[in-house]
């Protein structure tokens, strides 16, 4: 319920037809995301939609002993490490036009929607700004910037559902970006898993449509 009500929550954010002009994303937008998300389930009893004033860390209780998988920064630098990500992304949303492009424009900060989500959704696990709900408000948040940014699929499209299909590979490679600094291999899997929902979504598409004209057939006959 608490995901449908976020899915309703960024219709306000849809992105002009046909425009390559969005709108910019802040820090409120993702609090707002946090606060619906947790809503009365998991983590929604402590701070809910406020960035985090306490360190922590991830990991796994296993047989009664903790192992730490990642160690967020520093509860203190949270706001600024979120500014200078909420910079970027909005920098990287400017789309230039072609000329510029073709003029090898130096200072063109333009970067793929998709990928800008990706690399997105990586440094909010990564910051970690959240007591509780990280990881979903992650993925939460992903959907919303691509929303924004012109993929209209609220209702089609869930990433949640690629990730569950192996949780220890969504780990692994969130974990190797961090080590390594290196984002190539998070990005193919993030990327291979939105073509994987695009294809479902046109599969699905087709089906629909094949299934309606043989109804309207058999209806003529």
């Amino acid at each position: 319920m608490n995901y449908l009500s976020a899915v309703e929550e960024i219709e306000s954010y849809r992105a002009p037809s046909g425009k390559t002009v969005w709108q910019n994303l802040g820090i409120g937008d993702l609090l707002n995301i946090h606060r619906l998300i947790v809503a009365g389930v998991r983590g929604g009893s402590r701070f809910a939609g406020t960035i985090r004033a306490e360190n922590v860390v991830v990991g796994d209780r296993v047989e009664g002993e903790e192992i730490v998988h990642h160690t967020p920064i520093n509860a203190m630098q949270v706001r600024d490490e979120l500014d200078a990500l909420f910079d970027w992304i909005n920098r990287a949303s400017v789309h230039p036009n072609w000329q510029e492009i073709e003029a090898g424009a130096p200072d063109l900060d333009w970067v793929h929607p998709v990928i800008v989500a990706g690399i997105a959704h990586h440094r909010l696990v990564w910051i970690h700004p959240f007591v509780d709900g990280n990881g979903r408000s992650a993925r939460m948040f992903t959907t919303l910037l691509l929303f924004a940014r012109g993929y209209d699929f609220k209702y089609l499209f869930d990433l949640s559902s690629y990730y569950d299909e192996n949780q220890n590979k969504y780990y692994d490679f969130l974990r190797e970006a961090d080590r390594s600094g290196d984002y190539t291999c998070w990005l193919e899997y993030f990327l291979g898993g939105f073509a994987q929902q695009m294809f479902q979504i046109e599969a699905s598409a087709k089906a629909l449509h094949a299934r309606a004209q043989q109804r309207e057939f058999v209806q003529q006959k």
